[in-house]
């Protein structure tokens, strides 16, 4: 039997050609293969389904073969567990001929313990009648049969067994090691025994923090690719050009066919991940082409996202605020400054921004800044700081004297913090003597919270600082989000030195994924968590927002203008489904949110949004006691007007008579509800679960 059957392929023909060939008389590897097999000639990374690249053309590998200018060689295997490939000597002898090799942090699911035996796939043998299964199906009987304090044990002798068989995997491999999570989810989680969902949760099934840590000094590099872009992606016939529709079912399971993929990484998120990957390979490759600190031209070797998407954001935010701005000159690399000028050229009102190329090393350029007076604005997509030297240097030959701004580290951080745009701001010395964030998941009630307190004048500016647009810069402009948060610590405060920020839940994840220093900064903060008590209420207020677009009500004029956007919406069936699948990831999120903070063993206070509009003077005094701020007036604010209206007290009454409000759905079940919900509502949402509404 084939280690890689053709099955993908057989599956997924009319989706993709996953150009699989025999790479050994026992193992079939997706292609392209590499052009020698030479040693030190292709980099090999081994791994399940998600490095295979289930449904998509270009996986990681093929992604960072384009970038780097080595050959891949996928080792990508369905199912596979460190097991699988300990018990294939000739694939770990091909990948040490790698120049490196990228080793995906796989499923614990597939490792054998006393009730199941696996050849270190994801189909498991009982060892009680040898019968074999699904490791869903097994784990899902082995739930029905024996009591919590067995399982617990079964899990526990799993999870042993899986870093065994991992580290004497990595040991096996001698050439330079980058342990790679790619995932949904972060590494630490806390299982539950009531499902088998919650006690696997997002791929790496059964893999937590512990486990991880306890192979990562067996490598070289350790990188993180935490992602949910993409998801789900709708499958499209590559012949036709429509809607494919794919047969999941596997053996033993209901029938279960698609035409969404809610499971493997989607093209977008094996983009991330190529991104996550691309400074490791450059790092532990120490080949000449290698980008070296301080050139001009870092992203002729990234992976970057369009830059259309990156910057789409800040249309409204940053380039909005710069288009009045007279006598600017945009310096940098050729493809920003070539966004830059198409950007300003088309708006409404042109503007007479000055736009020089640094590839061009243009005098005149320089003379024209210098005689017009114009302050300098370094633009890069792909290294700002890089950039900024470089055009710092030329700036001064040419005889500018003003500061040079850099867009992102300078002039965006000016924006959030309150300040004019152009302002010279320096590093700063010291930071608010108070800082906290409230937190919580969309539509909770944060939003509330931070006018309240922003009323009092004593508790900082709290609103949304680490959000889509930190994120993105973040991920693929080399923005520093943890001196982002530093500066609007010093310069963003309430005379009496105090700082708040508010953090919606994904927004969280993601930035810590990105900057570990971050986590650092955040163990200093004080934490306000809200949670909204009614779910199903939280649910129909994010469907409602989404479908009208408004997310507050502020005054009369907002209410009216609410009023006449719900009166156009249409509730059917599969909104309120998509209530049951809303509620439930937040249901999950808020359980992250107070894992994060007992795990990182944090100063936290929670409260309950309905209790906090109930009755505020009782509720928000200890509030204002955690932070050391006074409580007077707080009871009194009314700036937020709630948005509960006819329509949503009927999709209540509707959902409590559909047959969602019963027993938990399943997974499979929540997803392709939503997967229907996207394809009939004009609305996009924008992600692909609850804890990615945008706005709170």
């Amino acid at each position: 039997m084939l280690a890689m059957p053709l099955g993908y392929q057989e599956r997924d023909h009319d989706i993709v050609d996953y150009q699989q060939y025999r790479l050994l008389p026992t193992f079939r590897a997706r292609g392209p293969a590499p052009r020698s097999f030479d040693r030190g000639q292709f980099f090999a990374c081994i791994g399940a389904a998600q490095t295979f690249g289930c449904f998509c053309d270009s996986p990681y590998p093929a992604l960072l073969q384009q970038q780097i200018g080595i050959d891949a060689l996928n080792l990508g295997c369905a199912g596979a567990g460190p097991t699988f490939f300990l018990n294939q000597p000739r694939l770990i002898e091909l990948a040490n001929r790698a120049k490196f090799v990228i080793i995906q942090v796989m499923s614990g699911r597939s490792e054998d313990n006393s009730c199941f035996r696996s050849d270190g796939l994801e189909w498991l043998y009982r060892r009680d009648d040898g019968v074999g299964l699904s490791a869903e199906i097994a784990y899902r009987e082995l739930l029905a049969r024996h009591d919590e304090d067995f399982v617990r044990r079964i899990v526990a002798e799993t999870r042993s067994n899986w870093v065994s068989s991992f580290t004497s995997l990595l040991q096996k491999i001698e050439p330079p090691k980058i342990l790679f999570w790619f995932s949904q989810r972060q590494t630490d989680y806390s299982e539950r025994f009531d499902a088998v969902h919650r006690l696997f949760d997002e791929f790496p099934q059964l893999v937590n923090a512990s486990m991880v840590d306890a192979i990562k000094p067996y490598v070289n590099e350790y990188v993180e690719c935490i992602s949910r872009r993409g998801m789900p992606q709708q499958l499209m016939n590559r012949f036709t050009g429509e809607p494919a529709v794919v047969d999941f079912t596997r053996s033993g399971e209901e029938s279960y066919a698609d035409s969404y993929n809610s499971y493997y990484p989607s093209p977008e998120m094996q983009v991330d991940a190529a991104d996550a990957l691309h400074d490791a390979c450059l790092h532990v490759s120490q080949s000449d082409w290698a980008f070296k600190p301080g050139t001009s031209h870092p992203d002729s070797g990234r992976v970057t996202v369009e830059t259309e998407q990156a910057l789409e954001p800040l249309k409204h935010s940053l380039f909005a605020r710069l288009r009045g701005i007279d006598s600017l000159a945009f310096a940098g690399d050729r493809r920003m400054i070539a966004w830059l000028q198409q950007y300003f050229d088309a708006s409404d009102a042109p503007s007479d921004h000055q736009y020089i190329c640094i590839d061009d090393h243009l005098r005149s350029d320089w003379d024209r800044a210098v005689r017009e007076r114009r302050r300098v604005i370094v633009s890069s997509i792909a290294d700002e700081d890089s950039v900024s030297r470089d055009v710092a240097r030329e700036a001064y030959d040419g005889g500018i004297t003003t500061p040079v701004l850099r867009l992102f580290a300078d002039v965006f951080v000016n924006l959030a913090c309150d300040d004019e745009p152009l302002h010279d701001a320096q590093e700063p010395q010291a930071i608010s003597s108070m800082k906290y964030a409230i937190i919580g998941t969309p539509r909770s009630g944060t939003e509330f919270l931070c006018k309240v307190l922003t009323s009092t004048g004593e508790a900082g500016f709290p609103e949304e600082h680490l959000r889509l647009e930190s994120q993105l810069l973040t991920r693929y402009c080399g923005f520093d989000c943890t001196r982002y948060l530093r500066m609007l610590m010093a310069r963003r405060t309430t005379p009496n030195g105090v700082f708040g920020t508010k953090i919606i839940s994904h927004f969280l994840h993601e930035h810590l994924s990105r900057s570990p220093a971050l986590k650092r900064d955040l163990s200093q903060f004080r934490f306000v968590q809200v949670v909204r008590r009614d779910r199903v209420a939280q649910a129909i207020s994010a469907l409602l927002a989404s479908k009208t677009g408004i997310w507050h009500v502020r005054n009369d004029s907002e209410k009216e203008n609410y009023e006449r956007a719900l009166s156009k919406v249409a509730i059917t069936d599969l909104d309120l489904q998509w209530v049951r699948w809303l509620s439930d990831g937040f249901d999950r999120e808020n359980r992250h949110l107070t894992e994060f903070v007992v795990r990182h063993r944090l100063q936290s206070i929670t409260v309950t949004y309905e209790d906090v509009v109930t009755n505020p003077a009782v509720h928000l005094k200890p509030v204002a006691s955690f932070l050391g701020i006074g409580s007077e007036g707080l009871d009194s604010f009314v700036a937020l007007k709630p948005t509960r209206s006819v329509l949503s007290e009927s999709i209540l009454a509707q959902y409590r008579e559909s047959k969602y409000s019963g027993k938990r759905q399943s997974v499979r079940s929540l997803f392709r509800a939503f997967r229907l919900w996207r394809q009939r509502t004009p609305i996009q949402i924008g992600a692909t679960s609850a804890e990615h509404v945008q706005r709170d």
